[in-house]
């Protein structure tokens, strides 16, 4: 076991109702809503018109100059339009909406009978075709993450299961039902960065024995797995605290044999179905959850399907007064369920009741908040400064160090919005800090 996360709070996870349940998949619904930014970096160039008929995997809009990603049809249909969409974090974007046929007629159809002989650029060329794009928060090409390891020598890839998160659990439900596939995906991922040991890391919340499909999976592709338990205490997962945790004495001994990458299941998935059929990442397996929600499950999800259709497969109990895409710690709230399901959505989540309406933000300097941030910040301190829009101060008291976990509101007494104001002068422009969003 390796050892507590400094700071940070203990989630209820309310991860059981889905996790006692397969993932299901979603029938494509007869529009799907596509904007042309779902990833960091370059946007990508619209390449069809309205009227135009496009099969399944057909490329809508080719990757930009630089780092950039493709975005392909996830159904046959027509373009019904092309317009502007307003993105739930801000600013507008170009969107595609296709009407779907309910054919499903290929684009193309491929097959790599021989995946052993790939060489690493054939591998990082396929995963930039199929326009993969990377998971956990981080919404950047997986072409260039893995090019990134490559160059800076890393010598293990960790799969990163650890959801200490309430409600998420589709990377645990992926690697227990489809380890096959992992395993394949995992393979090809260590030849195109030059890795030479694998890790699976969960928390350990989780039963360990329906990792052991998965163990077994990567011993028959000639990988010796090995399965790392850490602390479910929130936000455990985030990479750099994950390495520590796993690497520290050995980083401080010796750097090199630490370089680690960080990858998650979905990721090994589509680039394994890349990788032997050339075919684009089209979905997501996302968690939708919440006690508004009557059948939380994990589900495959068309890109493009609005919320409201989700949210209508799973069934809801109760009407949602608070909506979530993503994370209940770190995700958007949104108020319209026409929103799309894109490459950045890892759940959604429908709450009865909203959080912290019910009275006025308050500050108490209980102090609170300092104790369970993760980097030692003044999470009350740089939200007084941020409210003044006091740029100097913010500086001094460290915000760039700031990753918006959410603990400090989340244990906050006086339900102040500390994300949201250190969030919003992020925004503004008014600091260039870091994030990890």
């Amino acid at each position: 076991m390796v050892k507590n996360l400094h700071g940070g709070v203990w989630l209820e996870l309310k991860k059981k109702p889905a996790c006692d349940r397969p993932i299901d998949v979603l029938e494509a619904p007869k529009l799907l809503y596509l904007p042309l930014v779902q990833h960091k970096g370059e946007p990508c160039r619209l390449k069809v018109k309205v009227g135009e008929y496009v099969r399944l995997a057909q490329p809508l809009a080719v990757a930009g100059e630089g780092i950039s990603c493709s975005l392909h049809s996830p159904v046959s249909g027509t373009i019904a339009e092309i317009s502007e969409y307003n993105m739930p974090t801000g600013g507008i974007c170009p969107m595609v909406t296709v009407e779907n046929d309910g054919r499903d007629t290929v684009y193309e159809k491929k097959k790599n009978e021989n995946i052993d002989s790939l060489s690493a650029e054939k591998i990082t060329a396929l995963i930039k075709n199929a326009a993969i794009s990377s998971v956990g928060g981080l919404n950047e090409p997986l072409w260039n993450r893995l090019e990134a390891m490559a160059e800076d020598g890393v010598k293990s890839l960790v799969i990163n299961a650890v959801e200490t998160e309430p409600y998420i659990c589709s990377s645990q439900k992926l690697i227990s039902e489809n380890p096959d596939e992992v395993a394949k995906g995992l393979r090809m991922m260590l030849r195109c960065t030059g890795a030479v040991r694998a890790l699976l890391a969960i928390s350990d919340d989780i039963d360990k024995t329906i990792m052991y499909d998965m163990l077994e999976s990567a011993r028959l592709e000639g990988i010796e797995l090995r399965l790392v338990h850490i602390h479910q205490k929130y936000p455990s997962g985030y990479e750099h605290y994950l390495h520590e945790h796993i690497f520290g004495k050995i980083a401080r001994k010796s750097p090199d044999e630490a370089k680690a990458g960080y990858i998650y299941a979905e990721e090994c998935i589509n680039v394994y179905r890349a990788a032997v059929y050339n075919f684009p990442q089209i979905s997501r397996v996302i968690t939708v959850a919440g006690d508004a929600v009557g059948n939380p499950q994990n589900i495959e999800v068309r890109l493009g399907t609005p919320v409201k259709t989700v949210l209508e497969h799973c069934g809801l109990i109760f009407d949602p007064e608070r909506i979530v895409l993503g994370s209940a710690m770190r995700g958007v709230a949104i108020t319209d369920l026409s929103t799309p399901i894109t490459k950045q959505v890892t759940a959604v989540l429908a709450f009865v009741s909203k959080i912290g309406n019910r009275l006025r933000p308050l500050c108490i300097n209980c102090g609170k908040c300092v104790r369970v941030c993760p980097e030692g910040l003044m999470p009350n301190y740089i939200a007084m400064r941020a409210v003044v829009a006091d740029i100097e101060a913010c500086k001094s008291l460290k915000i760039d160090n700031c990753i918006e976990c959410g603990s400090c509101a989340y244990i906050c007494p006086g339900h102040m919005p500390l994300v949201e104001l250190i969030k919003n002068i992020k925004k503004a422009g008014l600091y260039d800090g870091n994030s990890l969003e």
